[in-house]
């Protein structure tokens, strides 16, 4: 899982901890990365416990990985990331147009097949030359900034020809 604007790294930290996967992080604010590199370290001990109570002989690597960076001129790590991502999340309700599309063209061209990538506002983007977003759920959900935020989760398809 890959949370474009992690904010204080909750989208990432606790999904990973529950469900075992890996979550990394893209935020621009540093004050923000260091709360979600806290947030990560403090629940160390709980994934230590939990493989610990499974006898599993060793615990992954780290619970969640946070970049301070902007996901829009960081493109190519941003890229890296995602290549192997089932789910992308970008918090982009305060994003303008232009960043929206830029991002939803990376996702397209970086996302595995079947791929999803989620987010608060309409798509731009329908897809490029080899493939194209379904839409696989419109959702109405609550949020810190509203309690009827749309949610859109776009799925990577190839292009139908």
């Amino acid at each position: 899982m890959v949370v474009l604007g992690s904010a204080l790294g909750a989208a990432c930290v606790w999904p990973a901890l529950g469900c075992g996967f890996r979550a990394v992080g893209f935020e621009k604010l540093p004050v923000c990365v260091a709360a979600s590199r806290e947030l990560a370290a403090s629940s160390h001990h709980v994934l230590d416990y939990m493989y610990k109570s499974q006898v599993q002989r060793e615990r992954p690597g780290p619970l969640a990985s946070f970049y301070e960076s902007d996901v829009l001129e960081d493109k190519h790590r941003v890229a890296t990331e995602l290549k192997d991502a089932d789910l992308a999340w970008a918090n982009d309700f305060a994003w303008g147009s232009r960043a929206q599309r830029a991002l939803e063209e990376v996702a397209l061209r970086e996302l595995p097949v079947g791929g999803m990538l989620v987010l608060y506002r309409a798509p731009q983007l329908r897809g490029n030359s080899e493939f194209e977003w379904r839409l696989g759920a419109k959702l109405t959900v609550p949020t810190s900034w509203t309690p009827h935020a749309e949610m859109h989760i776009l799925v990577k398809i190839p292009k139908s020809t």
